[in-house]
């Protein structure tokens, strides 16, 4: 560790640091000050503005409102004028008047109809003929209405529920008289179409519009009753609304205690009131975020303006301490990492070492067994070729001799494969680590009668040539081990992809083996490189072997780090291989 000595610094350095950092504050809090003073009074009136554009908006929202349902009733007037003035009205021929009812364009969901002094005589909604309701039927405010109708010549209704539509609906009717008879013509207009209408009209979504009808209860928007058998109620927002008045806004507060701002609007023929309500928290909006602008800027101004000013202060006060703290510090990192750069090449020097002396270790081994078992191969075959030309006048002797040599050889040539097979593998090239792997085990199940679970992600395929080559070479080791050491009848190999780790598992059902610190050189077949070679290939990659043996068995687990060469899982394209 590197320490660096304690820098002195006198007193009066230390009182002129403070003072130094006390004017640099105070410099920088007036300064502040000074640019709050300028920014609040922009920042109201830019608030102000704001609201006053929401307030326009609102009212500009609710005379659009109020034309639009206005032209809507004017139109259905001016339909009823004409359909007042046919001849089927006045000659009394309902049939053809029908006709010409169900003829009428008008708007979807709405419906035509004709009363005489008596009873209902059309109804588009029922076919010709059916049987219509008598006005004495009706409720008496409903037979006032009547009555009202044929003495102003025309009306417009508040929200009513219409029998005939089941449904909300609004009758505007015009009085006909002919022929000394009264007759009242009458067109609906559902409420569908009136949200339909007032819904053209696009608000913010926290925004509410309503319709009021000429005795202030909704025909649209909030508290419309959707109970036909409910009495009718006022909207909560009439009793606020001054009577007489053709448009304006106001301050309101509904049945709940929730603050508003209104704007308003009345038709002035049909009688109804656009209105729209903003919550009082959206009207005040500009000026919170205003006030929060302001605050919270002067705060973070502030805590800015002491930072910078105790930072520069410091910077002026104290530079060379400062560069000579940076550079030790720099000189420290320096002779670590030094440090660390000679260690690592040492562990770089030894791993050559350990693998140089570990290929040697495998060339004499093989040479061991081309003598020791090969080689007696050939000299069995030597000798009962000897046996056969002896035996020449006994044919059942050179029979003997030849299937002697023949299975000689035979053994030979398969170990010559073997070697050429564990010297380099030829598949690994052109199949890839999986397909090998899986050809590889396979034949070792044919050879030894060891029957061969495996079980491979695909993505092993993706990994650096020369990190397959050992992983192979870690399996080989270890199916070698289980076929000459465990008596196993069954093994089974898994490789997957962990947390960018690859782990190879391969464990077998044999007798297992007592671990000890130089079992790997005892347990290490003749033509491998035993536990420590393995250890010394998965070293190079940063890996490690792990291994648990007992009663039931063995397994040995390698991992090598990776980055995710296309698997973060196990990817295996199928369940297991036997």
């Amino acid at each position: 560790m590197h320490i660096v000595a304690p820098v002195h610094v006198s007193r009066a350095a230390l009182s002129s640091g403070a003072g130094l950092r006390t004017r640099v504050t105070v410099v920088i809090a007036a300064a502040i000050i000074a640019a709050l003073a300028v920014a609040t009074p922009i920042l109201l009136l830019q608030a102000t503005a704001e609201r006053r554009a929401i307030e326009e908006r609102a009212g500009l929202a609710t005379a659009a409102i109020a034309h639009i349902v206005e032209r809507e009733a004017a139109a259905s007037l001016a339909l009823l004028d004409g359909l007042a003035s046919t001849p089927s009205l006045h000659s009394g021929d309902l049939k053809s008047l029908y006709e010409q009812f169900a003829a009428t364009r008008i708007p979807e969901g709405a419906f035509l109809s004709a009363y005489d002094d008596e009873r209902q005589i059309i109804n588009t909604l029922r076919p010709f003929g059916a049987p219509l309701p008598y006005i004495r039927d009706f409720p008496p405010e409903d037979q006032a209405a009547v009555e009202r109708i044929h003495r102003n010549g025309w009306s417009v209704s508040g929200r009513t529920w219409g029998i005939a539509a089941g449904a909300y609906v609004v009758f505007i009717s015009r009085s006909v008289l002919s022929n000394g008879k009264r007759f009242i013509v009458t067109t609906v207009i559902p409420e569908t179409r009136l949200q339909a209408l007032v819904k053209t009209q696009e608000v913010p979504a926290d925004w509410k519009v309503f319709v009021l009808d000429r005795y202030g209860r909704a025909l649209v928007g909030e508290q419309a009753e959707v109970n036909p058998q409910a009495p009718p109620r006022e909207h909560w927002l009439t009793p606020h609304v001054p009577p007489n008045t053709l448009r304006g806004s106001l301050e309101a507060t509904d049945s709940m205690g929730a603050k508003y701002f209104a704007a308003f609007e009345r038709a002035p023929n049909s009688g109804w009131t656009a209105a729209v309500t903003i919550p009082w928290s959206a009207v005040n909006a500009p000026q919170r975020r205003a006030l929060e602008r302001l605050a919270f800027g002067g705060v973070g101004l502030l805590i800015v303006g002491v930072v910078v000013g105790l930072v520069l202060a410091s910077v002026w006060e104290r530079p060379i301490i400062r560069l000579s703290e940076r550079a030790a510090h720099t000189t420290a990192r320096l002779r670590h990492a030094e440090s660390q750069y000679d260690a690592t090449r040492r562990q770089v020097d030894n791993l050559t070492d350990r693998l140089m002396s570990i290929q040697e270790d495998e060339r004499q081994r093989i040479a061991a067994e081309l003598h020791d078992s090969t080689s007696q191969h050939l000299a069995a075959a030597s000798i009962n070729l000897m046996r056969m030309k002896a035996a020449e006048s006994d044919p059942k002797g050179a029979a003997e001799a030849y299937e002697e040599i023949k299975a000689s050889l035979r053994e030979a040539q398969t170990e010559i494969r073997i070697f050429t097979y564990l010297l380099h593998p030829p598949n690994l090239d052109s199949l890839g680590l999986k397909r090998t792997i899986e050809t590889f085990s396979e034949g070792f199940s044919a050879r030894t009668g060891i029957k061969s679970r495996v079980r491979i992600a695909s993505a092993v395929d993706h990994l650096p040539y020369e990190v397959q080559r050992s992983v192979f070479r870690v399996l080989q080791e270890s199916l070698a081990n289980i076929h000459r050491h465990s008596s196993a009848t069954r093994t089974t190999v898994v490789a997957e992809f962990r947390d960018g780790t690859l782990s190879m598992s391969v464990s077998d059902n044999g007798r297992g083996f007592q671990l000890t610190p130089n079992a790997g050189s005892e347990l290490g077949v003749s033509l491998g490189v035993g536990i420590p070679g393995m250890r010394a290939r998965l070293r190079q990659f940063g890996g490690n072997l792990e291994i648990e043996s007992d009663e039931r068995g063995t397994s040995l687990r390698a991992f090598i780090p990776v980055n995710d060469p296309g698997a973060s899982v196990s990817g295996f394209d199928a369940d297991a291989a036997e």
